[in-house]
């Protein structure tokens, strides 16, 4: 259990790093979030909105959002409840909000941010139920 908790968050806060020094992701780093798609998962079919809604903005060619994002969105549609997408889209846009407004760091890398989410959203649910994971 420790194994997967420490792979799991280990992973986004290297996507995390990756995204806030270089705003890109290797395809390679990408195909190994893969892996998170064969863990328990919570799934709800209206955690999906973020992902389409992320894929929209993509295809409207207003240069607002990357691949990545949308590649992370969608997976993290299969990995959490859309109860938990909320909480980390919430504290994930607080995230990007403050990395635009406080740290004046524009484009904004949403990847950091998302992961931003998830880990705050984890240490929450575990302080108040137990640990989180998908």
């Amino acid at each position: 259990m420790i194994l997967k908790i420490v792979l799991f968050y280990g992973y986004w806060l290297a996507a995390a790093r990756m995204d806030w020094k270089t705003y890109y992701l290797p395809p390679w780093f990408l195909l190994l979030s893969a892996f998170f798609l064969f863990l328990p998962v919570s799934f709800h079919p209206l955690s999906f909105l973020y992902g389409i809604a992320a894929f929209l903005l993509l295809v409207s060619g207003r240069n607002s959002i990357g691949y990545a994002d949308v590649i992370y969105l969608f997976e993290m549609a299969f990995l959490f409840d859309v109860y938990a997408m909320n909480r980390i889209i919430l504290l994930s846009v607080l995230c990007g909000f403050f990395v635009l407004l406080v740290m004046k760091k524009e484009p904004v890398p949403f990847v950091t941010c998302l992961s931003a989410g998830i880990v705050v959203s984890g240490v929450l649910e575990w302080i108040s139920h137990g640990i989180m994971m998908p």
